[in-house]
């Protein structure tokens, strides 16, 4: 399976200049994995946000006005985040409270964002918001458990033990 995106474009160019640069084999290999588990932790929380909050490109009941906006607050983020600034203003963190809120998210998840947003997540959740990037969600609506009948083999009856 190969990843694409804006983070795992960025994880094959920290590949590449350690290649350059002669980082020992194992170093390599531990940075590797740090990237790529990073790349997929990232990819899971903005998937899973963008469902919550049901802005996958806005085809879904949120308005599209909204999946715009959320684009728009990440690209300026984003750009805030390189120049080490905070990612939010007090006014587009209300505008987040209010995208939040209308898709019923908790405030709670809304802080979380607002304190935890940096660079790559904010990349990797425009990417999806923009179109470069489709978000497949198979999460079922209503979980069906099937029990099926235990045999009699399946079942183990243990004698007490009696001491004498």
């Amino acid at each position: 399976m190969k990843l694409v995106g804006a983070f795992f474009d960025f994880a094959r160019r920290v590949m590449d200049a350690t290649e350059k640069g002669g980082l020992p084999r194992n170093d390599k290999v531990k940075l590797k994995h740090l990237l790529d588990r990073t790349g997929k932790r990232y990819t899971i929380l903005a998937k899973g946000l963008l469902s919550s909050l049901d802005l996958e490109g806005g085809h879904n009941k949120t308005d599209k006005n909204d999946s715009q906006k959320l684009a728009q607050l990440l690209e300026r983020a984003n750009e805030r985040i390189f120049h080490e600034k905070e990612p939010f203003t007090k006014k587009e963190q209300e505008e987040i409270a209010d995208i939040f809120k209308k898709a019923y998210v908790s405030r709670k998840t809304e802080r979380w964002f607002e304190l935890q947003l940096d660079e790559l997540l904010a990349e990797e959740m425009h990417e999806y918001l923009t179109g470069r990037k489709t978000l497949r969600t198979n999460i079922p609506t209503k979980k069906v458990v099937r029990m099926k009948p235990a045999d009699e083999s399946d079942v183990r009856i243990e004698k007490p033990k009696v001491k004498a």
